[in-house]
């Protein structure tokens, strides 16, 4: 969590329910949209205490709607674990799925909806991370590309997973992406 721009909480929830992510990630959409607010509500799973919970992610600036939001979220059938009895100092792993709105640029290049300098680029085999580690390099040391960072990135669509080089740069010159897009090929065949 980037606490510059956000403020991130995590709750513990009670109860499993069936659809979890796709009912928070509609929720999600639905209030961002009536509160014209910039919020985040991802699903995730915690393990506390050794033992295994879903949690609700809510990333926004605006800590104000936090009350409503969980209220909201009670309403939908969502139980949380209540946090009044005290607890001994305990370290824990948290593990969320970041969802993404892709907007399509141009054929296999895709742009994060809600990070600006987010970018994919479809590639058309799947690749092991150390592969992708050393040939990333490769472009970066080689073609004049090493203002950004990387990731190896998949898509499940229907059965199918899709394949993605993604890249981070808030200094992005999508004149260039042709470009890079010839050499994600070349370099990733």
């Amino acid at each position: 969590i980037n606490l510059d721009y956000t403020i991130g909480s995590v709750h513990l929830v009670k109860n499993t329910i069936n659809c979890f992510q796709d009912i928070l990630l509609r929720y999600s959409a639905r209030i961002s949209e009536q509160l014209n607010v910039e919020l985040h509500v991802s699903p995730g799973q915690m393990t506390f205490q050794k033992k295994d919970y879903q949690a609700v992610r809510i990333n926004t600036a605006h800590t104000d709607y936090l009350p409503t939001l969980i209220a909201d979220l009670k309403e939908l059938g969502i139980l949380f674990i209540s946090d009044h009895k005290k607890l001994e100092h305990y370290e824990s792993v948290v593990y969320f799925k970041k969802y993404i709105e892709f907007v399509e640029l141009q054929e296999d290049v895709y742009q994060d909806n809600a990070t600006k300098g987010r970018y994919f680029f479809r590639i058309t085999r799947a690749i092991e991370f150390e592969e992708f580690e050393q040939k990333i390099d490769m472009i970066k040391n080689n073609c004049d590309y090493h203002l950004f960072d990387s990731f190896l990135n998949h898509l499940f669509v229907k059965g199918k997973v899709l394949d993605f080089i993604g890249i981070y740069s808030e200094h992005c010159d999508e004149n260039r992406f042709d470009e890079f897009k010839m050499h994600l090929v070349e370099i990733f065949k």
